[in-house]
């Protein structure tokens, strides 16, 4: 039996400074709690609190007749827990040492963490946090966690063995704890930069220890199954041919794909090398060599392998839930998803089967190809920045991060 509570807080997402203090309230309530609640541990019930991008989820699972009483206690402590001025720096040492120890990841990795913090203004970089979490004192976080709770909106899921009257008592408990301060009109808005009409971006990196690495990723500001169907069929379409030209034929590296990357349910495809010894501006126009010559891809594709691949993907999708844990995390991402009617994947499915060859053949022609000057982001990991950027042949539009600031935003 699980137990969902999702509490959203517009003050989490005040400032850069606020998202990595709320990192932190969940990092030094788990460890709160830990002590005071062994005991449920020991009796099969779990419990877990992490940060979102809009504020903090509680997860409790394992008996049901437990729980209600565990989450008062939980609740309680996160409403009102007082935080040790010790553990506040240790904790916050322990997060600042891990948001640097991701400079050490592999440069692919980082570029991807480059692409989302630029999508998306509620998740800063790493280097980011880094900074604003240094700077704050604890009393400055002593009033953010006072202050947190005064204006929410939550969202709960209870799922299993459970009554009408178990549930009842969980609203109960909430209302309770929270006072009644919570509104459907606070909930967070993670919103995603809307880069239409701006075609090539270019955003390099410079990591002197790191291999080459470059993204090409194609956002779509469209949500819907349709886009999304396309995106993900296209995913699967291109990976064997771009992995045995990249990988096998050319030998760039091993980290070499083709990935469906929806970034807050907006899809995108993105394709990837990384090298070490080819430099990411050749891996880039190697990149776009092939999307431009996709159409091929499409050309020699017959029906009997286009349905192959689209009941492949169906499939995929249709994959029954393993477990009730399982069941429970695929209905708490369709709420979270404002999927309330949790017919999200059946419909996918169906968009997916419709789908024709030629409907794809537009889609490349229209999105991909760059006859069609379309928008994308191009990001590169270099040993160091080249003279002569500006001249980069295939990003006539280069624009910094810092104008995605200016950027519109897609809710």
């Amino acid at each position: 039996e699980t137990v969902y509570v999702g509490v959203d807080s517009p003050l989490a997402v005040a400032s850069i400074k606020n998202i990595a203090m709320n990192k932190l309230l969940a990092e030094l309530y788990s460890d709160a709690v830990v002590e005071e609640n062994y005991d449920a541990e020991l009796a099969g019930i779990h419990y877990h609190l992490y940060a979102h991008q809009g504020g903090l989820t509680l997860q409790l699972s394992g008996l049901s007749e437990k729980q209600p009483l565990l989450l008062k206690r939980l609740l309680h402590s996160l409403a009102s827990s007082p935080i040790q001025p010790q553990r506040f720096e240790l904790f916050k040492q322990q997060l600042i040492n891990n948001w640097q120890n991701s400079a050490k990841n592999k440069s692919i990795a980082q570029l991807f963490s480059k692409l989302s913090s630029a999508l998306q203004p509620h998740n800063p970089t790493s280097m980011e946090l880094v900074n604003s979490l240094q700077q704050i004192s604890f009393q400055e976080f002593q009033q953010f966690s006072q202050e947190y709770f005064r204006h929410i909106a939550i969202d709960v899921l209870i799922h299993g063995n459970w009554q009408q009257q178990h549930a009842e008592n969980i609203t109960q408990i909430l209302s309770q704890t929270f006072n009644n301060c919570f509104a459907a009109t606070n909930r967070v808005d993670c919103p995603v930069r809307d880069i239409s009409k701006q075609q090539d971006i270019l955003m390099p990196l410079v990591l002197p220890e790191h291999d080459h690495a470059s993204i090409i990723y194609y956002p779509f500001n469209s949500r819907s199954l349709r886009t999304t169907a396309i995106t993900m069929l296209l995913s699967q379409l291109f990976s064997p041919a771009f992995f045995q030209e990249m990988r096998t034929e050319k030998q760039y590296g091993y980290l070499v794909g083709v990935g469906y990357i929806p970034i807050n349910r907006y899809p995108g495809i993105a394709f990837y090398i990384q090298s070490p010894d080819t430099e990411a501006f050749t891996l880039v126009n190697e990149i776009i060599a092939f999307i431009d010559k996709a159409k091929e891809i499409t050309a020699d594709l017959d029906e009997e392998n286009w349905q192959h691949l689209k009941q492949g993907l169906a499939g995929q999708l249709q994959e029954k839930d393993t477990s009730l844990r399982i069941k429970s995390q695929r209905f708490w991402a369709s709420i979270c998803n404002q999927d309330y009617q949790f017919d999200r994947k059946e419909s996918l499915i169906a968009h997916i089967l419709s789908l024709t060859i030629k409907d794809i053949t537009l889609f490349i022609e229209q999105y991909l190809l760059s006859l069609a000057k379309p928008d994308r982001i191009v990001l590169t990991s270099l040993k160091k920045m080249p003279n002569n950027i500006g001249d980069v042949t295939f990003a006539k539009n280069i624009k910094s991060v810092n104008d995605f600031k200016t950027l519109t935003l897609l809710k």
